[in-house]
């Protein structure tokens, strides 16, 4: 039964593997097609945006059917992804409001946002075709072992609290005492008081969060510590790393908050039950929503006296952005940038502290010509740059890299391979936030730094495996090698 089955499976598999690769080629086909219309001047009827909603919830359909949950990164990508599409066609048609956001609010009517919600909401149906909805939760202790990967007891201890204390640190130069001013100040005076320095404590904030969940899985999988050893050092981990969300919370850092958080989810949640992941994420919405709210405006009558709601998180900042850039590059107030921003931001990876010059990155050059307030969705640069073709490109890329961070740390997980690309991954998913709602320069910083920090971690890997070699060599190997002279 078994060999008459096996193969119906493979040609299951197959075709519906044949069936998503045709999907997505022709969701990048109609996004290019549609951008080259638009910009060529075509009507497009506003009644489309309709179809954005159809194809969101179409999105979430494949996720299902392909298995994803809400220990799945590819769900929580796509939920990125798809969130700040739905924010303005909530808030313009279904509450009724004159617009979604304060910035720009020319380009904020049913016109503008038709085929910017088209385009983000097709990147939403090929996230969910693409990318992988594998887990990336801590095995069982049993499966490093049975690998002979596992850590000694006392190193995993050292490279825990090691990292838990950079952790710290890091966040302390991020978030000094001063900037805990949450509800007294408004966000912009508090950004406008960040230097460099502070910015790029940020990431290292990143950083050292995902080194300190990496050391709490060699600390989970180590061989001779015990089981009380083993649960101080995860209650440790999880008050630290809930006192410094809501550390950073105060600071009205919330970015940082959340990547961290959806690590720590996505590594450890397995072992809570389904309600209590339900409240867990419901909590965590809610104080981010309230962070969002307070930092903005001091006081709640300046919030009720706004013709427009604000939505948890601020995407209907991040959307405004993208859809007036799409309609300034179609009307030609911005210039398409043909690549220019991507070298800009190359540019402008050095630190501040060597004085270099500082081009504009894409957000400067569509705030020169409105008023913004802040966000950017991740396909707004594509599109200034190459237009659909750039789009279709950036959603290539955003699937390569999510899929390969997942292998990579499935890799590192059950066969204890590649500690520093496991670091870069881990941080892949720390800067989710960063790089669909914020743009592409703060990720690449961080990862950047990732890869220099990381280094010790090559080194201390190679020696490992040298030590494994030698300690593992055959005794009818050495007796072969002794007869030879070798």
């Amino acid at each position: 039964m078994q060999s008459v089955l096996a193969p119906q499976t493979d040609i299951l598999d197959f075709g519906i593997s044949i069936a998503r690769l045709s999907w997505s080629a022709a969701i990048l086909a109609f996004i290019i097609l549609l951008s080259l219309f638009w910009m060529a001047g075509a009507p497009i009827p506003a009644e489309a945006r309709y179809a954005s909603i159809a194809i969101i919830f179409s999105a979430g359909l494949v996720l299902f059917a392909r298995g994803a949950n809400d220990l799945s990164p590819a769900t929580w990508i796509v939920l990125l992804a798809a969130y700040p599409v739905l924010v303005p066609l909530l808030t313009l048609d279904v509450l009724g409001f004159p617009a979604f956001a304060t910035g720009s609010r020319a380009h904020q009517s049913i016109q503008a946002i038709t085929v910017p919600t088209l385009i983000g909401a097709s990147g939403t149906l090929f996230l969910a075709l693409c990318l992988s909805v594998r887990q990336i939760s801590l095995p069982a202790r049993a499966v490093l072992l049975r690998r002979n990967v596992a850590l000694s007891g006392g190193t995993a201890v050292v490279l825990f609290l090691s990292a838990a204390a950079c952790f710290f640190a890091v966040n302390l130069i991020d978030a000094p005492f001063e900037t805990l001013r949450l509800g007294q100040v408004s966000y912009r005076d508090l950004k406008g008081e960040r230097d460099d320095t502070l910015n790029a404590a940020s990431g290292l904030v990143m950083i050292f969060g995902a080194l300190s969940a990496m050391a709490l899985i060699g600390v989970q999988g180590a061989q001779g510590l015990s089981r009380g050893m083993r649960r101080v050092c995860t209650v440790g981990f999880a008050l630290l790393a809930t006192s410094i969300a809501s550390w950073q919370i105060l600071a009205a850092s919330r970015i940082e908050v959340v990547g961290l958080l959806l690590l720590i989810y996505l590594l450890f949640a397995h072992r809570l039950h389904g309600l209590v992941r339900l409240v867990f994420v419901l909590a965590a919405v809610t104080a981010l929503a309230l962070v969002g709210y307070f930092r903005t405006l001091v006081g709640l009558l300046a919030y009720l006296s706004r013709d427009f709601i604000s939505w948890p998180d601020g995407v209907e900042n991040v959307f405004n952005n993208y859809v007036f850039g799409l309609n300034a590059v179609r009307d030609g107030t911005v210039q398409l940038q043909l690549g220019q921003t991507y070298l800009n931001l190359i540019e402008r990876l050095p630190p501040q502290i060597f004085s270099l010059d500082r081009p504009d990155r894409a957000y400067n050059i569509a705030a020169a010509h409105t008023h913004l307030i802040g966000g950017e969705y991740y396909l707004f640069e594509p599109f200034l740059n190459y237009l659909g073709f750039g789009v279709a490109a950036a959603l290539v890329a955003v699937v390569w890299g999510i899929n390969r961070a997942i292998h990579v740390l499935r890799s590192f997980l059950f066969d204890g391979r590649g500690y520093a690309s496991a670091v870069i991954s881990l941080v892949m998913f720390t800067v989710c936030f960063r790089m669909l709602w914020y743009g592409l320069e703060h990720t690449v910083k961080v990862l950047l730094l990732t890869a220099i920090l990381s280094l010790p971690l090559t080194m201390l890997e190679n020696s490992r495996r040298s030590m494994r070699t030698q300690q593992f060599v055959p005794w009818f190997r050495q007796r072969q090698c002794v007869q030879r002279g070798l």
